[in-house]
This record gives C-alpha cells, sequence and structure tokens, in this order.
C-alpha cells in the first residue's frame, strides 16, 4: 500500500491496486496505417480547396458582368452560369463528386477532375485499411487465447459467431463491429471482467490469480421459485413487520427481482402498510418494479423463504429426492462454469449447460423460465489478478493537491439537513425509533414511495454536523489515471469510498493491503465507535455481498442477512442536537457504513434512505456541478484543469439531428462528411463515444481516433435517431506501448466545508 506522510503521522490518502487494460494500445497502430489515410485526406484537402477559390474566382467575375452588362439576354445568361457554378460550390463542398468533362474552362475542368481524383483516392484508400483493420482485429482476438476466454465470458453468443467466422473469407459487418469494440475495450479501458480487464497490485510478489463470483441470483431465483411452486418443504422465517407509531399501521418490505435488457441484475425493497388492500397496493407499484401477482403476494406474506445457500442439502434432508436432483444439476452447472478454462469452447458448452439446466428446473416447477436463461454467462463474474508487474505512480503533488481542493469541497447533502428536520417534526428530540420504522415513515411520505422523488421540505441551513457518534469523517474514493508529468486526470470521485472495494475482498492477491486499507479508514471515519457494514440485494446481486476478509460487524435485511449479522430492523434512532445518532442493538451508538458495490445514486426507497443517513457528506465539485453551456448542436462542457490534476474531461453532446449518423457498411464518402464534421466541431483525434437513448440510459463508451477506420466504424455506424450522443476527450491522449492503468485511490479529509 502507497502512502503519503509528509503532514501527519496518519496517511492522507492510499493507492491500494490498479485497474489495468489487457492489451496494449500500441496494437491500434500495428493494423492501421494513419499515414497513407491521412496523406490522402490532405491531397483531397488541398484540392477541393483549389477548387473552391478557382469557383470563387469566376463567380466574381460573372456577378462583375452582370452588373456591368446593359444587355437583358446576355444578363440572363450570366445569371444562370452564376447560379450554376454556386451549385457546383456547394455540391464539391459537401464532398459529392461532380463531372468535370461538363466544363469547357480548362481551369475549371482540372480544378473539378483533381478534386474528384483526389475525393477516390480517400474512398479507396478508405475501403481498403477499413477492410484491412477488420481482418488483421478478427484474426487478432482469434490468436489471442487468452482475450477469447474472456470474450466467451461475456457473450457466448458472439464468441460462436466469432469462432465461427475465423478463416471465413464472408464479411459479416455485425462481427467486424462488435470484434473492434472488444478490441478497444481491451486496449483503451482499464474496467475489469475476467482477461478483457486486469486487476493489478503493487509489490515485490508476482502472482496471477483468479477468482469467481456466481451471481446468488441462480440460488435465490431456486429457492423462491420452489418456495412458490410448493413442491417441496423449505423452512420460512417472520417477514418483519415495521411498526408506525404515528399512524398506528403495520408495514412489511415487498422485494421484488428486476433484470434489465442489458442483464442487470437489482432488488427493488419497498415498504406497504399491511392494512391498504392488495389492489391499492398493487397499482400504486412503479412501473420499473415486477407486478407479478407471485412476487407480490410473497411480500406480503407473514412468513418468506430463509436465504439459506445450501439449497441442495436442505432438499435432501428433506429426503425430496427429485427437487435436489433438480437443484444438485443448476448448482453443479454453474459451479462448473465458474472454474479456470483456457478453452473458449469449453466455457461457451458449460454455459449452454447451466442455460440447460435452469430452463429444466423451471419445467419441473411449472413456473416461467427467467430472462436471464438465455444468457448465464451474465451471472458468472471472473476477475483476474495480475500483481507484481507495477511500480507505484510518482503523483504525490497531484495527490496532495486533490486532498487539499476535495476537503474544501466537503459539505453536508441537503437532504441529510431535510431528514434530520422530518424526524424532529415526526417525533421530537426527545424520542428514540426503529431506524427501519423511520425509513418507512420517509417512504410514506415521499411521492411514489420513492424517497429521491419525494416532496421533502427542503431545509436551509448553515449548521453541518458535527464528526463523532455516528458521524464519519469524510473519506473518499477516486479513479484516476496518469497523464504524464506527475500530473493526474480524475474518471470518477464519490464520498461514498467502500463501495469501491468491498468486492476486491474476494481476491487473495489484493486481499490483505485492501482489508488494511478498509481498517484504516474506517478507523478515521469512527475512532470509537462500533462500526456496521450494510448492504442490500446481496441475495441477487453479487456486487452487493459484503465480504468477511477484513472482520468486520455487518447488519441487514432478514434475506441479506450473513451468518452472525444484526438484524437493521432492531437498531434505533435519534436525533440530538441537530444530527442523528444511530443505536445497535445492544444500545451503544453505532456508524453504519453502506458496502454495496452498486452506486448510492442508483438506489432507491428504503436503502437510498439509510444512505443518506449514514453518510451524510457530499461534493460540491465535479462531473455534476462542472459549467455546462447550450450550443446549437447540444451542450460543451469544458475541460476542468487544477496545478497537477484534470477534475473533469472536455465533453460534447450533440443531438442526433446534429450529429453524423452512417450506416452500418460505412463508405468512403461516410468517412470524408465525418472528417469535416469533426473538424468544424473542432474535436480531438481521440475520444470516447457514448450513446444516450430517450430514457437518459447510457450505453458503455467506445474509444474512437478519427484516422483511424475501424475505430470509427465501431463507434458511429448504427446509432439510432432518437438518442444523444456523448462525446468525451480520451485523456490521456496517445497510443502508447504500455497498457493503460487506472488507479484507485482512498482519500482522508480533516477539514469540512
Amino acid at each position: 500500500m502507497h502512502t503519503n506522510n509528509s503532514e501527519s503521522k496518519k496517511p492522507s490518502w492510499n493507492i491500494v491496486i490498479g485497474r489495468k487494460t489487457s492489451l496494449s494500445p500500441k496494437l491500434l497502430e500495428s493494423i492501421s496505417d494513419t499515414d497513407v489515410l491521412e496523406d490522402a485526406c490532405t491531397t483531397y484537402a488541398i484540392a477541393m480547396k483549389k477548387a473552391l477559390a478557382v469557383i470563387d474566382e469566376k463567380i466574381k467575375h460573372f456577378y462583375s458582368s452582370v452588373s456591368t452588362s446593359y444587355d437583358k439576354s446576355e444578363r440572363s445568361k450570366l445569371i444562370k452560369s452564376q447560379r450554376k457554378l454556386r451549385r457546383l460550390y456547394n455540391q464539391i463542398k459537401i464532398g459529392n463528386e461532380v463531372r468535370s468533362d461538363l466544363y469547357k474552362d480548362v481551369d475549371l475542368g482540372n480544378s473539378v477532375l483533381a478534386v474528384n481524383m483526389a475525393r477516390l483516392k480517400v474512398v479507396d484508400v478508405f475501403r481498403e485499411q477499413l477492410n484491412q483493420q477488420h481482418n488483421d482485429i478478427v484474426q487478432m482476438l482469434c490468436e489471442n487465447n487468452r482475450v477469447l476466454c474472456g470474450i466467451s465470458r461475456a457473450s457466448t453468443k458472439f464468441a460462436r459467431e466469432l469462432l465461427a467466422h475465423q478463416g471465413s473469407s464472408k464479411k459479416d459487418i455485425k462481427i467486424y463491429k462488435t470484434s473492434t469494440r472488444y478490441f478497444l475495450r481491451c486496449c483503451f479501458k482499464p474496467s475489469p471482467f475476467s482477461t478483457l480487464g486486469l486487476i493489478v497490485g503493487f509489490g515485490d510478489k508476482k502472482i496471477v490469480d483468479r477468482t469467481w463470483s456466481v451471481e446468488p441470483a441462480i440460488l435465490t431465483w431456486l429457492r423462491r421459485e420452489l418456495f412458490l411452486a410448493n413442491k417441496v418443504s423449505l423452512p420460512t422465517q417472520e417477514n418483519p413487520i415495521l411498526k408506525n407509531a404515528i399512524e398506528g399501521y403495520d408495514a412489511r418490505i415487498v422485494t421484488s427481482y428486476l433484470t434489465t435488457a442489458q442483464g442487470f441484475l437489482s432488488r427493488s425493497d419497498e415498504v406497504f402498510a399491511v392494512k391498504d388492500s392488495f389492489t391499492s397496493q398493487k397499482d400504486s407499484k412503479s412501473e420499473d418494479i415486477s407486478n407479478d401477482l407471485n412476487e407480490v403476494e410473497l411480500g406480503l406474506n407473514t412468513v418468506i423463504p430463509v436465504p439459506i445457500m445450501e439449497l441442495e442439502n436442505q432438499l435432501k434432508a428433506n429426503k425430496d429426492g427429485t427437487g435436489a436432483a433438480i437443484v444438485d444439476r443448476v448448482c453443479s452447472t454453474a459451479a462448473s462454469l465458474s472454474s479456470y478454462s483456457d478453452n473458449p469452447y469449453e466455457i461457451i458448452r458449460k454455459t449452454d449447460d447451466v442455460s440447460d439446466a435452469i430452463k429444466s428446473a423451471a419445467m419441473w416447477m411449472e413456473r416461467p423460465v427467467p430472462p436471464w436463461a438465455s444468457r448465464p454467462e451474465k451471472l458468472i463474474h471472473e476477475t483476474v489478478l495480475n500483481s507484481g508487474e507495477e511500480d507505484y505512480p510518482d503523483i504525490n503533488s497531484a495527490m496532495n493537491e486533490l486532498n487539499y481542493e476535495l476537503g474544501k469541497r466537503i459539505c453536508c447533502s441537503p437532504r441529510y439537513l431535510q431528514l434530520v428536520q422530518n424526524f424532529l417534526d415526526l417525533y421530537g428530540s426527545q424520542k428514540q425509533v426503529g431506524l427501519l420504522d423511520f425509513c418507512a415513515e420517509i417512504i410514506f411520505r415521499s411521492d411514489e414511495k420513492r424517497f429521491y422523488h419525494g416532496r421533502l421540505h427542503p431545509v436551509e441551513s448553515d449548521v453541518y454536523p458535527r464528526i463523532g457518534g455516528s458521524v464519519p469523517s469524510p473519506v473518499s474514493s477516486v479513479l484516476l489515471q496518469e497523464i504524464g508529468g506527475g500530473n493526474v486526470v480524475i474518471n470518477s470521485m464519490t464520498p461514498y469510498w467502500l463501495n469501491a472495494r468491498e468486492r476486491w475482498l474476494a481476491i487473495d492477491g489484493v486481499k490483505n493491503d485492501i482489508s488494511l486499507d478498509i481498517k484504516d479508514n474506517l478507523s478515521f471515519s469512527f475512532h470509537e465507535t462500533d462500526i456496521y457494514k450494510f448492504s442490500f440485494g446481496s441475495d441477487w446481486n453479487g456486487l452487493q455481498q459484503i465480504y468477511s476478509g477484513d472482520n468486520s460487524m455487518v447488519a441487514g435485511l432478514p434475506v441479506d442477512m450473513p451468518r452472525g449479522g444484526s438484524k437493521l430492523q432492531d437498531f434505533r434512532i435519534q436525533v440530538r442536537d441537530g444530527q442523528f445518532e444511530i443505536i445497535d442493538n445492544k444500545g451503544d451508538i453505532c456508524g453504519l457504513v453502506y458496502a454495496g458495490g452498486i452506486s448510492p445514486w442508483a438506489l432507491s426507497g428504503m436503502e437510498r434512505v439509510l444512505c443518506e443517513i449514514s453518510n451524510p457528506w457530499r461534493f460540491t465539485f465535479g462531473e455534476r456541478f462542472r459549467a455546462t453551456q447550450k450550443t446549437d448542436y447540444g451542450t460543451f462542457s469544458q475541460r476542468i484543469v487544477g496545478k497537477n490534476v484534470v477534475y473533469g474531461r472536455s465533453a460534447w453532446v450533440f443531438n442526433s439531428d446534429k450529429f453524423p449518423q452512417p450506416a452500418m457498411s460505412m463508405t468512403g464518402k461516410d468517412y470524408l462528411d465525418i472528417k469535416s464534421w469533426w473538424k468544424y466541431h473542432d474535436l480531438p483525434d481521440e475520444v470516447f463515444i457514448s450513446v444516450i437513448d430517450p430514457y437518459g440510459f447510457r450505453k458503455k463508451p467506445v474509444y474512437s481516433h478519427v484516422s483511424i477506420p475501424a475505430s470509427v466504424h465501431a463507434a458511429l455506424s448504427g446509432i439510432p435517431q432518437d438518442c444523444a450522443i456523448e462525446v468525451v476527450e480520451s485523456l490521456p491522449f496517445g497510443i502508447g506501448s504500455q497498457p493503460r492503468i487506472e488507479y484507485m485511490a482512498s482519500l482522508r479529509h480533516k477539514g469540512v466545508g
């Protein structure tokens, strides 16, 4: 672990791990010859400039002749010739091919001919380079077994198509485009997944380590469906009742399990009053929550299935041979998939086995087949650690600057102050109530039972909570990259630091370093106060699981309860001196720390309220707060630069009708148009491009270099018509020989405000 001890005995920042691309960006140069295409484009630009100058001179001549001519017939001919030249001028300017043999004027004809010849050269070079780059990328992926295994982990469907395409002379634009996207991801995006992006530790030891996590959704789905099918006897527990002291009603937590079209798994825990009719409860649910009758019935029942992980053993204990066999097949095939394999064909076969097992289980239980059954690879996450190869970056000045600037911009969340005032309005300052009871009350008093959409009374106050008790000292998490000269660029920063680390405790090679980092930061945040980690949806999404590698105490809802954990429904809450105090089941003031991998901003309902209560700190600086100016094409956000730190990259958002949208079969003419458009908007050569759908969902960004046809085709072709397009400068720039590394740092802030 790297620390800085220049100003205090305790370190102010740590860098624990890195996230690294699996391929070198230099490989992009090996599949492209940008000089040939750039020379052709330069020749074309020069020829077009000369032609436009000749045409402009002719237009001026005709204009002068018209103004001095007194013959009506002659003037009419001159005006027609002038208009013809203007059309020619516009046609050449937008890159269209025109016939030079129609012009008897030698200078004009030769100029048009030169433009046409230069244009055809660009089109030919583009087509040749695009085809060559596509073939090179497909071949490179197929010959790189390590990357090919990573692709098989990400999408067995595409891996199967890619392997079938290998050695084929048939052109498949979709395969070419997807292959390029995977290739660029491996070269420029250091987000970890299997062998497509790696985790790196620091130190002298050489380690290559793999860990697999099977999404708990498989077992949770089996448990719930068996419970609903009522084919076997499963143990149950009471669905906890929340007592409401104000209105006098009881409430229960209704759980809904969601799967997006992208395969993302989420769980919604909503609170419903028992006294409400079933119809009103069902109708009040938001559209993104499943309205399946059985889902609602399960949550409203007085009992829910116990969250046991050894489901097969439980069935065997009940002497249910058929059920045990069905469960055994699902669990064993999933376990088989989550094991090391350097054979992509084997990974594909094992994934198909999981899909077949899930479909067979659903058929036996007479229950619907889950939407993820056809994409079970989404439920297996492989992490590859490649440690001991990297040195700590020499970025002390940048990190000290970042710590200082963020420390000045930490403030209290207005929602925390709102919640404090809401508590005082409801209960006064002398009363303790159940922690979840208060959360339920807030949800009931918010619109659509969604706290982040709720009409809570705003509170204006300069009073900040004092650090101590249940209020932690602020610690933030930052992802950053070097950009040379000891300078860094920030990829993301959040005051919720723990959720960026907890998931990596499952990796043996970095577990000790991360555990120490967590321990030190928890001690700094809460001093002598007992601390409990909490999360939600851990029975459905692996990112939300809490690991015990650092021996922390944990607390959660019944379905999230790890062994030996405390029940959040046993915790109480009060307001003292204008801030919350949380009391654990022992009667002691304690601190709560959100440990889930899903961002708190993406949570809703009870989960969101608890996150707001547990951590009041926010930044008044960052991506969400930087100045954005409107333009005729959309918006523009200027780069935010400090002395040694770039806090935000330059970013452009274009309306779809203002952005070039070539078809899947992109042509050289499309490329010329894009180059011209790129230059007009003064965009950098290297960017990341993201598509934002009408609902605000931002698809994963794709790297693009405007001089490399394959990358332009992968990023721009086939963009839907009704979307916005975000273009962000790819800082750091340059196609270097070393993989790109993103560092994960924690920063401890002493000052507030």
